[in-house]
This record gives C-alpha cells, structure tokens and sequence, in this order.
C-alpha cells in the first residue's frame, strides 16, 4: 500500500546519507589540511567536556531541514489521482501509512545525521589531540523529544496545508520557511500596538520555531540549552505541545486529502 512512498523516502535517506558522506569528508579533509594551525596539547589546559546534546542538537537541524523538504507527499500523490482510485484501500488509511513512513524516515535522518556529526567531531578531536569528555546532561532527553517534535510538527503543517492541492508540495514547503522566519521575528518587535502584537503571539502558536531552543557554553563544555523561546512554558510541556499539534495536523491532512474529488 504505501510501498511506492517507502521508495520515496529510501531515496531521500540515500540522497542525505550522500550529501552528508560528502561533507564529512571535505570537513575531515580541511581538519587534517589545517591541523597544524591549531594550537594543542598543553594549550587545551584538560580534556573538553562535551554534552551529547549539543551534538544532538546539530543534527536535529539537519533533521528539521530533511522533513521540511518531504513534506509534499499528500501533494505529489495527487499528481497522478488514476493510481490513487485504482488502491483497495480507504484513502485515509493510505495517507496514515504515509505519514508514518515519513515519520520513520525523519527519525532515521537524525540517527545518520548524529553518525556523521560525531565522527567529524571524533576526528577533530584526534587531529588536534583534544580529550573530549562526553557526557548526557539531564537536558538531552528534552532536547532530542522537543526537537523530532519541532520537525514533526512543521512537517505535518505543511501536509494538512497542501494535501488538498495538486503539486504545491514544493512551493507549501518555501512558503512555510519564509513566513515562520518572518513571524517568529515580528514576535520580538515591541513597537506594535498590543492587539497587533496579541495576535502575532496568537499565530506563533502554530510557528515550529518559536519552540526552538540554541546551543550555548558553559565554561570548556559545549552544552544546549532550553530556552522559553517566547512562551514561557515549562519545556516538557513545549514538547508536548509539538507533538500533539503534529499528530492534529497529520490527522487534518489525512481527511483533507481523502475529501480531494478528482
């Protein structure tokens, strides 16, 4: 039933897996070039503690950049609606195996995004002789459940939005860049009157990053933080957000495409 979209995504996680291939190689290639301008050894003055979740918090960007780019798969489905009436199965059923393919797909790009970013990271260390001090604070389970929930969400956004359209999968996904930027950044605009400022609060509600958080360092230790962002939530509770709002909207896209007449 949903064997063509596994094709789909078993392409997509090829293509990613190749990409990031490529730029860890020029990364370790520029590393190993350029070691010696690097000063080291006694330098370092100990080993640099490193927390998981910073590590993990790179490639949940790169998570987030890769559901964005698949989430035209209602969309692209409606291009060729002969092959849609031709499966014996009910259309909202297709489009929930759909999403879950998607799903698993997403969460098999941060495995291989957090595969290649530690393996840079590993050879930086080598080169350099840097003694990296690993260690999983308390806030990396947070932040690896609040980040796939940001990409999930956005993700299923964009599905409810153009799953009642014909090929706009791509330009619903440039859209939903350029206006979640734009009104993330008119949130911390204080100028506007309060209703128009109210309302621009109301609308980030529905904004994936304004649950965000960034990357910050404590002392010798890379670390991430969570931030409020501009809620001022408890951060599980943003999590949980996230993903109850991805679910409503997979849910919508799914009955949104169902009711598309050919």
């Amino acid at each position: 039933m949903n064997y063509i979209e596994f094709l789909r995504m078993r392409r997509n996680i090829t293509w990613l897996a190749g990409v990031l291939a490529a730029l860890a190689l020029l990364s370790m290639i520029s590393i190993n070039v350029n070691a010696y301008k690097v000063h080291v050894g006694a330098d370092i003055g100990g080993p640099t503690g490193v927390d998981v979740a910073a590590l993990f918090g790179l490639a949940l960007g790169i998570t987030l950049i890769f559901a964005t780019i698949v989430g035209g798969t209602l969309s692209r489905e409606n291009e060729t609606p002969e092959m849609a009436r031709t499966k014996p199965f009910p259309r909202e059923q297709i489009a929930f195996s759909f999403l879950l393919t998607d799903l698993a797909a997403i969460l098999l790009a941060f495995v291989i995004s957090n595969a290649f970013i530690f393996l840079i990271f590993l050879d930086f260390c080598w080169v350099v002789h840097v003694r990296a001090s690993f260690h999983v604070g308390e806030e990396a389970g947070l932040l690896v459940t609040l980040g796939l929930g940001v990409a999930f969400m956005w993700y299923a956004l964009v599905q409810a939005v153009s799953s009642g359209l014909r090929g706009r999968g791509g330009i619903t996904i440039g859209l939903s860049w350029a206006y979640f930027t734009i009104l993330l950044g008119l949130s911390h605009v204080t100028l506007f009157p309060v209703p128009l400022h109210d309302l621009i609060m109301a609308l980030n509600l529905l904004n994936p990053l304004a649950y965000m958080n960034s990357l910050t360092t404590h002392g010798d230790t890379l670390s991430a933080s969570i931030p409020n962002s501009i809620f001022t939530l408890d951060p599980w509770l943003r999590a949980a957000i996230v993903w109850l709002i991805g679910i409503a909207a997979g849910v919508v896209a799914s009955y949104n495409w169902k009711r598309l007449e050919f």
